[in-house]
């Protein structure tokens, strides 16, 4: 391993991160472009600026910040712009391999691939998302414009397409891609020492959801069972925990948060920055998303931090929570038996905490970073032809 490292400290191949937000960038992928400096590779990241960018250059990432891209904007005006920023770039950072993430910066970023003279691009998927769930009449139409360019986009004998479940490598294949443009990379990794189980179980019983505030990631659902707990009068409190999500056309609107928060049933706490201890203090990690999911990180920390799950039985989520063994999974959209589910596993303290048991287990074996982070090096060496 050591001579690896040593001949990548030589080589100095540069990669370039594309993301749409910096707060995504930080939660999503700092850990990977760190590591990514440490073997020896010049990394950088353009993206929007918002919070984050004192971070990123603390952490020794070179940042390019975007003006022009906006997440969510179907302006073709905005579109072009961007292109043409993100082709000086990459003209100005020479990249050995543009590591594009999430739709649009894998669609606008081959255009300005090609404008640039960049060839080497690794296009990861995160989850099929809004555009490919949801059943609205934009949603479908979005999806009959996007899916011929985004195939075009993820095409060349030098890209390579991450996708993080079955499920998307099936969504996909039924387009026009040769499989060798993908690889299955489940999930961004967690830090297993960092997101570890508490040494004692909370006192107080807490139902935890963790995620963007989106009505596709359950929220609904998930009030519906706090109010059932409240009204037959069971002492379990029950906590949202997640930003507000602006630029998604499904928000939660503020004002809803607020009042939820004020009647604490559920509470909203907002965004959170020290996760690895708001999972310890959750008794139960319930997750009611029908969203477009790839792996959902909140998950992969839950199970690190050795918490039992629900989750609705969606793709992604059947990738971290096997049914019976760390968790349950309850089909789509049946509250009854989410709120089954959730019952059962707050009463059985001993089947509970051997599904934690379980979910540590299954963390450490599949999810861990250095699991995730090598799979990207091989990924990165097959692109670059070594």
């Amino acid at each position: 391993m050591g001579a690896t490292k040593t001949t990548k400290l030589i080589r100095k191949e540069r990669v370039l991160f594309v993301v749409t937000e910096d707060w995504y960038f930080i939660s999503h992928r700092l850990a990977l472009a760190i590591y990514l400096k440490t073997v020896g590779y010049n990394v950088a990241v353009a993206t929007r600026t918002n919070t984050g960018a004192n971070l990123i250059s603390e952490s020794g990432i070179q940042l390019f910040p975007l003006a022009k891209m906006k997440r969510g904007s179907l302006n073709p005006l905005t579109a072009l712009m961007t292109v043409f920023e993100l082709a000086g770039i990459y003209r100005r950072f020479k990249p050995d391999i543009v590591h594009h993430v999430a739709l649009m910066p894998v669609i606008l970023g081959f255009f300005a691939a090609g404008l640039s003279g960049v060839s080497r691009r690794v296009n990861a998927i995160a989850g099929l998302g809004f555009v490919f769930t949801s059943t609205t009449l934009k949603a479908r139409l979005i999806r009959l414009a996007v899916m011929p360019i985004l195939m075009i986009s993820l095409s060349g004998h030098r890209s390579i397409a991450l996708v993080q479940n079955e499920d998307n490598v099936s969504t996909l294949n039924r387009f026009p891609i040769t499989p060798r443009h993908f690889r299955l990379v489940k999930g961004v990794g967690v830090n297993t020492f960092e997101f570890s189980p508490p040494a004692e179980e909370p006192v107080k019983q807490r139902v935890v959801l963790v995620a963007r505030m989106v009505w596709g990631k359950g929220i609904s659902d998930f009030v519906e069972i706090a109010r059932r707990f409240r009204d037959r009068g069971e002492d379990c409190e029950f906590v949202l925990v997640g930003g507000i999500d602006e630029n998604n056309p499904t928000a939660v609107a503020l004002d809803q948060l607020l009042e939820w928060k004020e009647s604490r049933c559920p509470n909203w706490v907002g965004h959170k920055t020290d996760m690895p201890e708001v999972l310890r203090c959750a008794t139960l990690v319930c997750f009611p998303s029908t969203y477009g999911e790839g792996v959902p990180k909140a998950l992969i920390e839950a199970a690190s931090c050795g918490r039992a799950i629900v989750a609705y039985d969606i793709a992604g989520c059947r990738e971290i929570v096997r049914d019976g063994v760390n968790g349950i999974l309850v089909p789509p959209g049946h509250i009854d038996k989410l709120e089954v589910a959730t019952t059962k596993l707050l009463n059985d303290s001993t089947a509970r905490l051997a599904m934690g048991r379980e979910s540590r287990r299954i963390a450490v074996e599949n999810f861990s970073e250095a699991t995730i982070f090598n799979k990207i090096e091989a990924i990165y060496d097959e692109v670059l032809g070594r």
